[in-house]
């Protein structure tokens, strides 16, 4: 948030008048008749030149406000109302700041810097509360990782949810992915809207289908390998199809965050899919490597590891002020190699490993930008109900930024002089 502070300044200035001097006189010569003597007009003085004020001087300062959402809890995770801002400490690189913004969300209501409660609900509170406050849900959907059934099992929590929680203090908007990127709805309180697009979404097909699909038949070529070269064959090239894939879809999310850095408000980035493999093709080397033990396979996943990608992502978020909550849309399901068309495919990667390669960069991705990742579990609600948590029990608190503070990326710590929480 910044501010324009106008700073006026008046300069006036007058020219000084000034005479001109008389003009000399001649003598008249001797040798001839004197002349008639000339008449000289007295110089007048100049004029002043109209006295005429310089435009005002303006100096534009430039203040920088940073804004942090805090969640308190106590031992047993417990959100802690009550809080004021003297029992908080920032400090942003270590150095101490001083806090000049605070606001106490508890129950549903703001506590304003002037002492006064508005609950967030009520019609005042569109007027009275600063947008900082206010929340913006974004729900994308990765339909390159996930398969329509999964989705829309899923899709019923997700709807319940938002039904609640959009409103006058929450907007919302829908994203979807499947090799371009589509906006579905942009940022509106209108519910209907948003349920409308999520129900849209509901009839389109997955692109985890053929994902599935080609991984299935790439692991049944595996099995009719002779050598580890033709099935590491078969892997790579899987492997690198996958990547390029994965790839575009990195950049889509990362459209997607920076082109929320002039929003203002609490950005939430929903994301749902079925995972994100950390190493393309990695269960499919693991499959190799148990066909031909002793073999090289295992090391080829270090060439298709996307982590380092991943992490792009994280930073792109923290860089927008974007937490990221991650819905794992497979939830409980069963060992997808376990069914009548692989029944005769004897080597089959290990399903703990698959899970362990989709998983661990949604929970990166939520640890890192203070979210949460939902996880081997087909309850969503219990996420969800926490999500919306968090937006009605939380604190507020800005510090001012210099300008040399906003050039890089920095390391920013609160505090609570309360202990045990």
């Amino acid at each position: 948030m910044k501010k324009a502070l106008l700073l006026p300044a008046f300069v006036t200035s007058a020219l000084l008048a000034q005479s001109a001097p008389p003009a000399p006189k001649n003598p008249p010569s001797q040798s001839s008749p004197a002349p008639q003597p000339a008449v000289t007009k007295p110089a007048t003085p100049s004029q002043p030149a109209p006295s005429r004020p310089l435009p005002p001087i303006s100096e534009r300062v430039e203040v920088s406000v940073t804004n942090i959402d805090v969640i308190v809890t106590d031992s047993k995770g417990n959100r802690v109302p009550g809080l004021t801002r003297d029992d908080f400490e920032v400090f942003q690189d270590s150095i101490p700041q001083v806090i000049t913004n605070f606001y106490a969300v508890t129950g549903g209501k703001v506590l304003l810097e002037d002492g006064k409660t508005v609950p967030l609900d009520s019609p005042q509170a569109v007027a009275e509360i600063p947008n900082q406050l206010k929340a913006r849900y974004v729900v994308y959907i990765d339909n390159l990782n996930i398969q329509p059934q999964n989705r829309n099992r899923m899709f019923k929590r997700l709807k319940e949810f938002l039904s609640a929680n959009v409103g006058p203090q929450a907007e919302a908007m829908v994203v979807t992915y499947n090799r371009s990127l589509k906006v579905k709805r942009k940022f509106t309180s209108e519910k209907g809207d948003v349920l409308s697009a999520i129900e849209q979404t509901e009839m389109e097909t997955g692109g985890g289908t053929s994902q599935a699909g080609e991984r299935k038949d790439a692991l049944q070529r595996i099995n009719d390998a002779r050598s580890e070269d033709d099935a590491s064959r078969t892997a790579r090239s899987y492997a690198e199809s996958l990547r390029n894939d994965l790839q575009f879809a990195i950049d889509a999310i990362k459209t997607t965050l920076n082109g929320l850095a002039g929003v203002e408000g609490r950005k939430i980035f929903i994301y749902v899919s079925e995972g994100l493999p950390a190493s393309a093709g990695a269960e499919l080397f693991d499959a190799i490597h148990q066909k031909f033990p002793g073999g090289s396979s295992s090391l080829q996943t270090l060439e298709f590891d996307l982590n380092a990608k991943y992490a792009t992502i994280a930073q792109a978020a923290n860089a927008n002020g974007v937490t990221i909550w991650a819905l794992d849309a497979s939830g409980l399901a069963a060992d997808e190699f376990i069914s009548a068309e692989t029944r005769y495919i004897e080597t089959r990667p290990s399903p703990f490993f698959l899970r362990q390669n989709t998983q661990g960069p949604l929970v990166m991705l939520a640890d890192q930008t203070g979210g949460k990742a939902s996880i081997n579990t087909n309850d969503w609600k219990t996420s969800l109900d926490e999500l919306s948590k968090d937006f009605s029990n939380f604190y507020s608190i800005g510090y001012r930024t210099t300008r040399a503070a906003s050039d890089r990326p920095h390391s920013v710590e609160v505090r609570t002089r309360r202990k045990g929480l």
